[in-house]
């Protein structure tokens, strides 16, 4: 885990690679990597913000997919473009 400080709380961000999966962006099917960050901290004043991103599965790692559940609601972020 790698500690971070947000407004003077301290973090710690734990990144897994749970899984090479397909997803379709545009269209197409991509292969990509899912990673799941988590941000965890000593004491849980909420419930933690759930993230998930997905990159090429390949030497550019371009960042494809972002989701991200929180208190507020779930957002979703997709690539429409790239220009290496």
């Amino acid at each position: 885990a790698m500690p971070l400080n947000e407004a003077g709380r301290t973090l710690a961000l734990t990144v897994t690679v749970p899984a090479r999966e397909t997803i379709v962006i545009d269209g197409a099917p991509v292969p990509a990597l899912r990673l799941e960050p988590r941000f965890t901290a000593r004491v849980q004043r909420r419930q933690p913000i759930a993230s998930t991103i997905w990159l090429s599965d390949d030497a550019r790692r371009v960042p494809l997919m972002v989701e991200v559940a929180a208190g507020f609601g779930r957002v979703r972020l997709k690539l429409v473009d790239y220009r290496p």
